[in-house]
């Protein structure tokens, strides 16, 4: 053993003063718990309890902290004895095993009369000494305080897939593409959706995911090694699969508590009890509402010319060194300026779906057709759905309805003009 006197370090008073390689483990007792640590080839190992979620770095603090314990002072013992001061009965006490053989006992008594102090005894020499009450809450705690509360870590900063379920039931997969386009003259998707389909994803929306997605720390633990997940509402969770650059992250999402959802992650075998910023997000949430919505969505630089054809009349638009100072924008073969002609550009790639449908193609009521720089050309055909809408292939590769008022509206802008 190796115990340093109390008068030592310029007055500092320890109760103990032990060193690590000297321990051969420590017993922790308290009202409703016993346990031990040890360190077994510098790491700290508990006996006496178990967590598919112990802390090692939290068993190696306590351990170290359990070593030195630092009183206030020393006090005198009335006659009136180990009573006056809650240590008789021995219910909560630290006993300290050596290498040695021999073994040093600190028993935790009752609140001191000093402000936020407790009474100590050491047993070896009977004599008893005021601790803060701070430091026997660290070196005297129940074994569930060393659960890591923390569910997943997620770097939101590089997700590249986001799958969401409900139940068994498959919503959507979305994958983050690679920095090489499949078409250079469109803008490029940064999300794809690959199932139920493999169309653009809408980056924004995906956006509002990957901002909910972070560090998710639990409450608490509702339960470890739970046998019926139905309470929970576990057993058809929601589900949340995201994979970043450490890896993929399974977060299933139950029913909520008053404050929290019951979570689980991945094969751990804990029920938390934890918040879930993605859950109202997504719990109604259908593929569809991720779709990119653009219908045709290109980069002006990459585009000369596109022709719209709609009751009846065509319109010509050209774009020459639309990435130069000297750019020069007409329609109709009528020179037009920057200004103007970027506004009326806008409102042609701006066009958006309204929803996906079943169509057979019919008679076209109007024609865009995109001519690129490198000689390729892309039509986009429109046709009558109703009175309100109509219905075009977008660039999802589904036929879709939009707002024909979208198409009068260009028109309505060139006769501006």
């Amino acid at each position: 053993r190796n115990e340093k006197n109390d008068d030592t370090d310029q007055g500092t008073v320890y109760v103990t003063d032990f060193n690590l390689e000297d321990i051969d483990f420590i017993e922790f007792n308290g009202d409703s718990f016993s346990y031990s640590l040890k360190s077994e080839d510098g790491t700290a190992k508990i006996s006496g309890y178990a967590s598919a979620v112990i802390s090692e770095s939290m068993l190696s603090s306590q351990l170290s902290s359990s070593l030195h314990i630092l009183a206030d002072r020393e006090i005198e013992k009335k006659e009136a004895g180990l009573s006056e001061y809650g240590l008789e009965g021995k219910t909560k006490f630290l006993t300290y095993h050596l290498k040695d053989g021999t073994t040093e006992t600190v028993v935790i008594g009752s609140d001191a009369l000093i402000s936020n102090s407790i009474y100590v005894l050491r047993e070896s020499d009977k004599k008893i000494f005021t601790v803060s009450s701070y430091t026997v809450d660290s070196i005297l705690r129940a074994p569930e305080e060393f659960r890591d509360m923390t569910v997943c870590t997620i770097d939101n900063t590089s997700i590249t897939a986001v799958n969401l379920s409900r139940g068994n039931k498959e919503i959507m997969r979305i994958v983050k593409k690679d920095d090489e386009k499949t078409d250079e003259n469109q803008i490029m998707a940064q999300y794809m959706l690959t199932y139920p389909s493999s169309v653009k994803a809408s980056s924004d929306r995906v956006h509002e995911i990957i901002e909910k997605l972070g560090p998710i720390n639990a409450n608490d633990i509702a339960e470890e090694n739970p046998s019926d997940l139905n309470k929970y509402g576990l057993s058809s969770p929601l589900t949340l699969t995201v994979t970043d650059s450490g890896g993929e992250h399974k977060i299933m999402v139950g029913n909520k508590t008053d404050s929290y959802y019951y979570m689980m992650y991945n094969d751990v075998p804990v029920v938390y009890e934890a918040p879930c910023s993605f859950y109202e997000l997504l719990i109604q949430a259908e593929a569809k509402d991720y779709f990119e919505k653009f219908v045709h969505l290109f980069d002006i630089t990459m585009v000369k010319e596109i022709d719209l054809l709609y009751k009846g009349e065509t319109h010509t638009f050209t774009i020459a060194n639309a990435s130069e100072d000297n750019a020069e924008y007409t329609i109709d073969g009528k020179k037009i300026s920057e200004d103007k002609f970027k506004k009326i550009y806008q409102a042609v790639i701006g066009i958006t779906f309204n929803d996906i449908v079943d169509f057979t193609p019919t008679v076209p009521s109007a024609v865009i057709t995109f001519k690129f720089n490198d000689g390729s050309s892309k039509d986009y055909v429109y046709y009558p759905y109703n009175e309100r809408y109509v219905c075009v292939k977008a660039d999802n590769g589904m036929y879709c309805i939009t707002l024909e008022k979208n198409l009068e509206e260009i028109i309505n802008s060139l006769s501006a003009e």
